[in-house]
């Protein structure tokens, strides 16, 4: 199995910019052959979003963005977003963390 760990810097809140970046950084491993891309922790949502969590709709604007990334990967290898799933076939799977890191900002 080859894995690519993709080294983005996702913004905070910036859901289009981070989906973007993730198109991309998927994109290119998959002209590498690769079987699983991984990205880094809340790549689509940007770390750490602790207020925007609270904000109206900001989930909800979340995972219809998810929902695009699957539209748009569907035939991409199978893509860990931060804690969420999207297999080839367009299955989504959660792991809920139970030790996230919160530093005081």
């Amino acid at each position: 199995m080859r894995v690519a760990l993709l080294q983005i810097n996702p913004v905070a809140g910036d859901l289009k910019g981070n989906a973007s970046r993730i198109i991309s950084g998927v994109r290119s491993a998959q002209t590498q052959g690769v079987d699983l891309v991984v990205t880094p922790e809340l790549a689509l949502m940007g770390y750490l979003p602790r207020d925007l969590l609270m904000s109206d709709g900001f989930v909800q604007r979340s995972c219809q963005m998810l929902s695009c990334l699957a539209v748009e990967l569907k035939d991409a290898p199978a893509v860990l977003v931060g804690a969420v799933l999207v297999a080839a076939f367009g299955a989504i799977d959660v792991y809920r963390s139970r030790r996230a890191p919160a530093p005081v900002v």
